[in-house]
């Protein structure tokens, strides 16, 4: 899979740069309207598993927040670099559940090997470099 990042630049680079043809308010209310979907199919899912659940993401991201002590611009995605609260506290959501899961050890999955370049080229389009 090739990702060519500066050939379509996502919104968190067009926030950044202010050539974003929206406002924050619509990247909010965007963002909220993605999380009742994904949170509809979470609940279809919960219906089929059996024992406790956990609800999780990787990361948050900036949506025009300001860092301090001193204001400075206002921040959108997740620029590399930055340590703040709002990037790296992990949203965590335990479902109780009746029973427990059968747990079983089973043999690492072998997985193809990535050269350097793809793993970069992937990282900046997650926005980490």
């Amino acid at each position: 899979m090739d990702l060519d990042v500066e050939e379509e630049p996502g919104i968190w680079k067009h926030l950044r740069d202010g050539t974003a043809d929206l406002d924050v308010a619509t990247v909010w209310e965007a963002y909220l309207e993605n999380l009742d979907v994904v949170l509809e199919e979470v609940a279809d899912l919960l219906e089929t598993l059996d024992g406790k659940s956990v609800i999780t993401a990787d990361h948050g991201n900036f949506v025009g927040e300001r860092l301090s002590p001193i204001p400075s611009r206002r921040k959108y995605g997740h620029p590399y670099g930055v340590h703040a609260e709002e990037l790296v506290k992990v949203p965590w959501f335990v479902v109780e559940g009746d029973g427990r899961r059968e747990i079983r050890s089973e043999p690492p999955v072998e997985r193809e090997s990535v050269d350097e370049e793809t793993v970069d080229e992937r990282l900046e389009a997650l926005g980490y470099r």
